[in-house]
């Protein structure tokens, strides 16, 4: 319990607790000041205990709470707080989650060959790239998934450059490593020699997260490294139903 909203940094904040102290609540808004106090008595605080941390630590929650809407903005998450948040209001995406049940699903009842035809959905339905597919097993020469990006502009929108993409995709519950993006970058300096300086977008997608090794070593090269959460918040962002199986939800995504 020593390291609960001990300072204000984002690290700090036990997240599994708050997302619990969340569903507890189950309230699109609340008080700040009653989610800090769930979070603490989830945490083993006694109710008196909790209401004193809980006022000594709003300011820091907000520092979190801001931060998290900032990072969810850059990568593409879904978010489970609204910016319109203040000290006193705590307002809630509870369709969070449900994106949570998407990344659930996107490990457990798909197959690895269906993961990658996710990752080549995402590129057709979220990046609107052209001509998005999977590649042949067993022959990808280092990709799994591929398409054109075409820049396009002018009067009757003509065709300017193509920017070709090539993705490899892993199906994986632990945190991708340092020697899994070796691997790919071998591909990459590979494929860097025939392309000839042409434009070029690498993609690692997993349904987990990366090291921060591995993380650290894909931004060196350029590599856009896509995890599970992100993944699942791009397919929720662009389904055509209203449901709440995820599993159903995928599956319609995997199909269209």
């Amino acid at each position: 319990m020593a390291n609960l909203l001990k300072s204000r940094s984002l690290k700090e904040v036990n997240r599994d607790l708050i997302f619990q102290s969340v569903k507890s609540l189950n309230q699109e808004k609340v008080e700040t000041a009653a989610l800090l106090i769930e979070y603490f008595k989830n945490a083993g605080f006694n109710p008196f205990r909790a209401a004193e941390e809980a006022e000594k630590k709003s300011g820091a929650f907000l520092d979190y709470l801001n931060d998290e809407i900032n990072r969810c903005t850059q990568t593409g998450e879904a978010c489970l707080y609204l910016p319109t948040s203040n000290r006193n209001v705590t307002c809630l995406n509870l369709k969070f989650f449900f994106v949570q049940q998407l990344l659930g699903e996107l490990y457990t009842s798909i197959s690895d060959s269906e993961f990658e035809l996710v990752c080549a959905k995402v590129l057709k339905h979220n990046w609107k790239v052209e001509n998005a597919h999977v590649t042949k097993a067993k022959s990808d020469g280092g990709y799994d998934f591929h398409g054109s990006y075409l820049v396009k502009g002018g009067k009757n929108s003509f065709t300017h450059s193509v920017i070709e993409i090539f993705g490899q995709s892993k199906q994986y519950a632990g945190n991708i490593s340092r020697p899994e993006i070796e691997k790919f970058i071998g591909f990459i300096q590979k494929n860097a020699l025939s392309r000839k300086h042409k434009p070029t977008i690498y993609i690692y997608a997993t349904t987990s997260n990366f090291s921060p090794e591995a993380f650290q070593l894909a931004n060196s090269f350029g590599i856009i490294c896509w995890t599970g959460m992100q993944i699942a918040s791009f397919i929720y962002s662009s389904l055509e139903i209203e449901t709440n199986d995820a599993k159903a939800a995928l599956l319609h995504y995997l199909n269209h």
